[in-house]
Formats: C-alpha cells, structure tokens, sequence
C-alpha cells in the first residue's frame, strides 16, 4: 500500500447536527411547527456553510411508520415529497450522513406490527450505516454513537459492554458521545418527567468519572434548545451526581417544534480544535441559506485534535454461540481489521432488575407485556404483581397500538434490538428469578417458547417450541428459582418469549428476572468466527475486553451476493463481541451494496450486487427537476395525481430503465480523495464537486443485473 500523503493545513474539525425532524409528523401531527426546508438545508451542507466533514441526525429521524423512511406505500392524501424521508433530506446531504436511531425509530406498529423493528432496518437501508451502534475516530476525536435499541430511558446491555470496550481502548483519546437521549439534569426540557432523560445515570455517571477524556455528549430528544458545561448534575430532578470532570451537554435546534421554542429551518455546526470546541447556527427558511447570531457557544477545552492521525470507522456485532447475524457490504477500505473480544456473561433480559420507571408507553415494568391493567406495580427496583393475573414477555403491542421505543425481540439475525434476545436454535437457555409472596404461598408457572420467523409475524410461536420453564409456589422469604430451556433445533426459530401465570389472590414481588445462556465459566472461550465462508478462530479464554485482531482482506469480507454473514461459535459464557475497524482511505456508500472482485494498487474492481433502497427512482425524477425546484407545492400535487391507478402504470412503462443512484463519499476532507474517481460499465459514473469542496461520486445502481464499477480511491505514485 502507498504511503499517503498528508493532510492539508486544517485547523478544525466540522459537522452539522440535525435533530428530531419527525418526517411523516406533517400529517400526523397538523399542529406542531416543522422545518420546511430540509432539503435547502442538507444542500447547503455542501454548497454554503463552511467546509464540514460529516453530518449527524440525532434519532427520530421518522415518526415511526416505514412509509416515512422512502415514501413507500404513503396515503395518497399527503404530500409524498415532505413526508418521505429519503426524497425530502437524505438525496440532498451528500457528504457522510451519520445517524442516531431514536424512539420514534425503532419500531413500527402503524404498518409492521407483525416485525415492528423493520423500520430500523429500513432506516439502515437508506443510510451508509450497517448497524445502530458505531464509532469513529475523526481528526483525533473519538466519535461513540448510543442509540435507542428498546428504551429511550435506559440503555440496553449491549451498549454498556461496547461502550466500556471502546473507552478502554482509547483511554486518551477526547471522546463525543452522541446520542438521541438526555443525560437528566444537564440540559433542559420542558417536561420534567423520567421520559426527558437516561434514568441509568449511576451507570453514565460512574463512566464519566472514570473516563476523563469524555469531553462532550450531544443529544436530541426534548425539542429544547440548551447548552450545559459543568462537573455535576443540576439536580434539579435528582440528588446530584458527580462526574468527575468537566463536560458539555448540547441540545442543537430540533426541526419539529411544539411549543414554540425555537425557529425550525436550523441547524448547529460543531466546530472543534485541540483547544476550543464552538457552535454556529445555519438557517434556510427558504431565501437563501444564511449563518444567524443564535446558539454561538465557545467551550476552552484541551482535545486531542491532529489532522495527521488515523482516521477510522468501526461497527461492533454481539454475537451468542451458534447465532447468526448478517449485514450488507456498504463500506470500500483496502485496510481492514477483525477484532474477537471477550465478554462478561452477557444478560438478555434487557432490565433484569426491573430498575427502570416506567414511560409513556401506558404500562408499568420495562420487557413486559400485559402489565398495564392494574395488575403490576413498580417497586423501584423490582415489581409487585397482584395475582391471579398472567403477564407475558416480550411486549407485543396490537395494530396501531403504542409506538414508543424498541419493544418485541431481537429482529431475524440482526443486531440485539428490543428487551429479549433471539433464540439460537438448538441452544440452552438459563432463567433465573428471584421473588417472594406477600401472604406466605403462591403459586408461579411460567412457560416459554420462541416466535416463528417463516410467519414473519411476532405474534406467532414456533411449533412444539412451549415447555414449563418454572413451576414453583414462593413463599414469605426472597426465594431465588432456576429453570432453563433449549430452543428447537429449527431455523426458524425467532426470539424467546413466555407466560408467566401468578395463579393465586395473593401479592407477589419480583427483584431480579434474568436470561442468559447456559454456560460453563466466565469468560468468553475458543471463540470461532465464520465470517462470509472465512474461519477466524481464538482458543483458550478471553476475559472482559480482551481482544484478538485478524487483517481482513476486502474480496473475503462478505459472500458474492454482498452479505457479510457472521456466524459465531463459543464455548465458556457462550458469548462474544465482534468489531470491524474500516482504517482511511474509506469510502462510505449508499442505495446498494456491493462485493469486491478485485484490488490493486489504490483500485477497486466491484460489483454492486443489489439496490437496497427502496424509494422510487420515477419520483426522484420529478422531485431532481427544475419546474419541481421552482414549483414544489403544485408539481407535488401534479405527481401524486399522476402516479395512481392507470397513469401510474404508464409513467413506469416510459421510466422503465431508471434505477436509483449509488453514491460513494470519503469518509474525510483529506486530500487523498483528491484523485478520486468512478467508472461504471454503463457509462454513468460521475465525480461530484460541491462548492464547499465536498467530494463524492456516483453511478447507477444495478437493476436486474449486476453492475460493474471500478473505483480509483487514489493514483498510483
């Protein structure tokens, strides 16, 4: 590999938040003020503002309907230009474009209640991202992305393990969490309820003072405009808690407002130097884009800031034994490296002790279904069941029913989402409980099955998967009882669910419900990695956050239909983390994934195997044309009166050929991408100059066929 050159004479790292624009809010919510501009907006980005090197969407992109994510399958009463996330703002920001899933993300119960979470996975479609959480390491700053996984208030097991990992790992390194929720009593909202703010704070506070290089965390959510520097909480909600240093806590403008707080049409531009991290505010309320004097703060921080370190993204896959998790080919390095890192037991219970308050969400303890009647009390911690009533876990709501945050299980072999995991076929399962009865003798049964993928619907159960998990009468002492189950050995097999049936006029109270896999030590053991057709192997134990690397070359990376398919095998505590580093150059894609035929000497032969975004190639020509920039509101109009019933059909027969565009972007401004270059065996590949000097570069994507490209990431010396 070639020696790169370096960097230019650059001073500052730059980005630009969005935050809770709610696409799809227009005519869902009438009444709420909304950004009317975002695709102004996200052209400025490349055209107006400074140079940035990223943008970042800080959760509630959509509001949670697929339909929001590409338009697909909107009603045909509203505006399918503003309510169509990928038209209105993702085909205008065409520099890397970050994002944080939010509650209003993560899953959706107006057109996908039989598979809810298929809203984040259509999210992660649109986008150059492969999973909710990642990381980046940018000009020296560490970049850690905290999403909402099945709680806005709580943060899912997963996340502490990974975040813990990437703070030991980077010890020095100035850190930026970037979130969608609070850290509660730093910056303000206008509700003062636990719905506003991470009710885990022990757990943050405990990391922030034992990680004094977490400078910055940034955060949507409350829709209220706040900038926080300090040591400590307000406590304003809650006893204060300390953290150990100084930080900052941002809240950037929200682009949906409901009372008034701030003008919609802005967003905040994050500047950072190795002494000084400073905000600017862009607007575009339709005459031209302009920098305005709001939201201007200036923090003197020591960072570590320095253009000449490597950057990098990476993307971690938790993995129990015997699972299987898969991810499209979206990002083009020539230097790639496998991290096998050891894990504790791993809980797959999301809230095993039952810690969280509940939410909006009308019901009461956090992983439980039927639980909203009056039949469960929270104890903080623990739960007070009043029997005989039978409650049920995961929750699973009905058609139109609640849509806050990540309830179900875990998506069909997709990262862990929702508050139970997915269920391995063939594998052994612990349940442990511990409880008591307040009258002296009651009686528990509980069974447990597994839902049925060949359904597609979570509301189904896997043939001859239910079997009794615990039978067992609590008496007026805690009691701690132990059961286990082993998933059906069918592939079928979806994620863990059960019954619990409290048979008796009696109180019960619960403190600990858990679920991990059957294990025989501590430590994540012979961890083997079958990677898209490719061993990886680890013998012997790995404690907590050990790890083992391994050099990936790209052309082995996933298998020829452009899926990286991870299949883990481990013995111990049955479980394991996987981390992919992609090391600059990098590129990063979208609208459809590819493999890597060959490369050489900074040139990449692919193949771009598939279109995986959804949203419809005729309607981008109509919204990319001059009468629709000049005329918006009556070409919208005129389209969606055309594009129905007979009309419909023949506009397709004319656009018959147009495919959707494949757009790849450098990770950095560095100069490296300089030379950067596309060709495409159909003639369409074309590099892109935006005035801010931005580059990126394009083509068609494949329709039925594949489509062959050769991308120069850098000239030969």
């Amino acid at each position: 590999m070639k020696t790169l050159p370096s960097k230019l004479t650059k001073t500052q790292l730059s980005f630009a938040a969005f935050a809770d624009t709610h696409i799809g809010s227009r005519y869902q919510y009438p009444l709420y003020r909304m950004a009317l501009y975002l695709d102004r907006l996200g052209e400025d980005l490349v055209s107006k503002t400074n140079l940035l090197d990223f943008a970042i969407h800080l959760g509630d992109i959509v509001n949670h309907n697929t339909a929001h994510v590409n338009g697909i399958d909107l009603p045909r009463i509203v505006n399918q230009y503003q309510n169509n996330l990928k038209a209105y703002l993702i085909s205008h920001v065409d520099l890397p474009f970050h994002c944080v899933i939010g509650n209003h993300d993560v899953n959706d119960y107006e057109m996908n209640n039989d598979d809810p979470h298929n809203l984040t996975k259509s999210l992660i479609d649109e986008l150059n991202m492969n999973n909710p959480v990642y990381a980046m390491m940018r000009d020296g700053i560490l970049f850690l992305i905290v999403p909402e996984l099945g709680y806005v208030q709580w943060t899912h097991p997963v996340e502490y393990e990974w975040v813990e990992y990437m703070t030991e790992q980077y010890p020095d390194t100035a850190t930026i969490i970037l979130c969608h929720q609070a850290i509660e009593d730093t910056t303000k909202a206008d509700d003062p309820g636990p719905y506003r703010g991470k009710q885990d704070m022990d757990w943050w506070a405990t990391l922030f003072q034992n990680n004094p290089q977490i400078k910055m965390w940034i955060h949507g959510h409350n829709h209220y405009l706040d900038w926080y520097v300090s040591n400590q909480s307000t406590g304003e909600t809650y006893p204060i808690q300390q953290f150990g240093h100084e930080m900052t806590f941002s809240a950037p403008y929200s682009q949906l407002d409901w009372g008034n707080y701030h003008e919609e049409d802005r967003i905040v531009i994050y500047n950072i130097s190795s002494t000084y991290i400073t905000t600017a505010t862009w607007e575009n309320n339709g005459f031209n884009g302009h920098w305005v004097e709001e939201y201007i703060h200036s923090w003197n921080v020591s960072t570590t800031y320095n253009p000449d370190v490597e950057d990098w993204y990476s993307f971690p896959m938790f993995l129990q034994d015997n699972e299987t998790q898969l991810t499209d080919m979206k990002i083009l390095s020539p230097n790639i490296t496998l991290q096998l890192i050891g894990t504790v037991p791993m809980e797959l219970f999301y809230d095993a002790q039952m810690e969280s308050p509940s939410s909006k969400a009308d019901e009461s303890i956090l992983g439980f279904g039927d639980d909203r009647s009056g039949n469960v009390d929270w104890t903080n911690p623990g739960m007070c069941i009043h029997g005989p009533t039978t409650i049920t876990f995961p929750e699973k709501y009905s058609h139109n029913g609640n849509h806050e945050d990540g309830r179900s299980g875990q998506p069909y072999h997709c990262f862990p989402m929702g508050t139970i995991c997915a269920a391995v076929p063939g594998q052994t399962y612990n349940f442990t409980m511990t409880a008591r009865c307040n009258s002296g003798s009651g009686r528990l049964a509980m069974k447990v099955s597994c839902s049925d993928w060949e359904t597609r619907s979570q509301y189904s159960m896997l043939s001859d998967s239910e079997s009794q998990v615990f039978s067992h009468i609590f008496g007026s002492n805690y009691e701690t009882i132990y059961g286990t189950y082993t998933v059906p050995n069918d592939e079928n097999a979806w994620f863990l669910q059960g019954k619990l049936e409290f048979s008796d006029s009696t109180d019960y109270e619960a403190s600990l419900f858990s679920v991990k896999r059957k294990q025989n030590s501590d430590t994540t053991d012979d961890f083997h990695l079958y990677l898209s057709e490719n061993w990886y192997n680890v013998s012997g134990p790995l404690d907590e956050n050990e790890m083992v690397n391994f050099s990936i070359n790209p052309q082995i990376l996933c298998n020829s239909d452009g899926v990286m398919n991870f299949t883990a095998f481990i013995d111990g505590n049955r479980y394991g983390m996987v981390n992919i580093i992609y090391r600059e150059p990098l590129l990063l894609s979208r609208n459809a994934r590819f493999r890597v035929n060959t490369y050489s000497d900074g040139v990449f032969n692919l193949s771009l195997t598939k279109t995986i975004s959804r949203n419809s190639a005729v309607k981008m020509i109509f919204w990319n044309s001059t009468i629709f920039n000049r005329f918006p509101f009556v070409t919208e109009l005129i389209v969606r009166f055309l594009m129905n019933g007979f009309t419909d059909r023949i506009i397709d027969l004319i656009f018959s050929e147009e495919t959707a565009v494949f757009k790849m972007f450098p990770f950095s401004t560095d100069p490296i991408y300089d030379h950067m270059n596309i060709t495409a065996d159909d003639g369409s590949g074309v590099k892109h100059n935006g005035d801010n000097g931005n580059l990126w570069i394009s083509c068609n994507c494949p329709d039925n066929d594949e489509r062959h490209v050769e991308v120069i990431l850098y000239p030969t010396y």
